[in-house]
């Protein structure tokens, strides 16, 4: 929270509908708040557009008029700005600075979920976090910014967080371990975990990747339907909210990624507008693959991820579309469009 928001955090903490979230829900929020700072005649939005926010008005003063209607002047110390400015998608009307003014941006899905987090039954973040480096508002406001989950609606929003219990990890314990079935689906909400690979040269585990709170795993067994392909260890007293397989199918698991038919993909690719990434193993990948095609086994795909270019959208693809729905989950999450294959390359090659 800079300081900015922090000289506007009473104010803020009054506005409708935020006024009803509990003080360590209103902290997590604020990682999705934004200021704008507007001078006399400069627009806020405009008639038609669609921005997935919520905008109020902290400071001076906004005209709210659309083609069809006259302006309506809203002064900051009026009730009407403890409401949302103009709060439909697409925009009904434009907003612009009728004096210089001061407004709060807030993102949408992270509003609609931190209050369906209250809403919910509010669990009491003391129960799950005891002294760590990283705070309760930490995990959950990287929760909040997940963008699978920012697509759930709210109902389901409750439903997971009815469905998440509570474990705790000693430092060195094992939450998971490579080659096991997936049971569950796991959110780290305290402490900090290794995710580490087996291999005949380092069958202890080598590590390849570090999870902290509100970083959640488990999700590629689940969707593969394949023994887990790391194992997550405990590298100090950790916390963990856990799901089971069942209850991820049917709250999560029906948000994977859309698939796409093989003509339509192709066209695509060949038109410089989206990628193909195979997630199958690379002897397999070696045998025969797409052309063009990048090969990025699902750990990996998980490690490179960063590198990949965001101008492009993916699709993902396995012999039978299996691991590409979890390889297409795990991109979708990071905020990476990507597709599942239509069929698998069973369909394609």
């Amino acid at each position: 929270m800079n300081m900015d928001i922090a000289h506007f955090r009473e104010r803020i903490a009054r506005l409708t509908p935020i006024n009803t979230l509990s003080e360590k829900n209103l902290r997590a929020l604020f990682d999705s708040m934004q200021l704008i700072q507007l001078a006399r005649g400069e627009k806020l939005f405009h008639e038609g557009q669609e921005d997935k926010s919520h905008f109020y008005l902290l400071q001076g003063a906004i005209s709210i008029r659309s083609l069809l209607s006259a302006p309506k002047i809203i002064q900051a110390d009026s009730p009407e700005a403890m409401l949302p400015l103009d709060h439909y998608q697409p925009r009904k009307h434009s907003a612009t600075a009728k004096t210089d003014a001061v407004c709060l941006k807030i993102d949408s899905p992270s509003l609609e979920m931190m209050l369906s987090w209250q809403q919910s039954g509010d669990y009491e973040v003391e129960e799950i976090t005891p002294d760590s480096v990283f705070s309760a508002e930490d995990w959950m406001g990287k929760l909040l910014k997940n963008a699978i989950l920012q697509q759930l609606p709210a109902e389901r929003i409750q439903m997971m967080f009815q469905k998440l219990t509570a474990e705790n990890y000693n430092a060195g314990d094992m939450i998971i371990r490579q080659g096991e079935p997936g049971e569950h689906f796991f959110v780290l909400s305290g402490g900090r975990a290794a995710v580490l690979r087996n291999t005949p040269s380092s069958p202890q585990g080598t590590p390849v990747a570090q999870l902290f709170p509100g970083d959640t795993f488990g999700e590629d067994a689940l969707l593969s339907s394949e023994p887990r392909n790391a194992s997550v260890q405990a590298v100090e007293d950790c916390q963990v909210m856990r799901m089971t397989k069942q209850d991820f199918e049917k709250i999560i698991q029906r948000e994977v990624p859309r698939s796409i038919d093989f003509m339509e993909a192709a066209d695509l690719v060949s038109r410089n507008k989206a990628r193909w990434i195979d997630v199958r193993h690379p002897n397999e990948f070696g045998q025969e693959h797409l052309d063009k095609a990048i090969n990025l086994p699902l750990l990996f795909l998980r490690l490179k991820m960063n590198q990949l270019d965001r101008n492009y959208h993916y699709v993902v693809c396995c012999e039978d579309g299996a691991k590409s729905r979890a390889g297409a989950y795990l991109l979708n999450k990071h905020g990476i469009e990507a597709r599942v294959l239509e069929g698998g390359l069973q369909s394609a090659l």
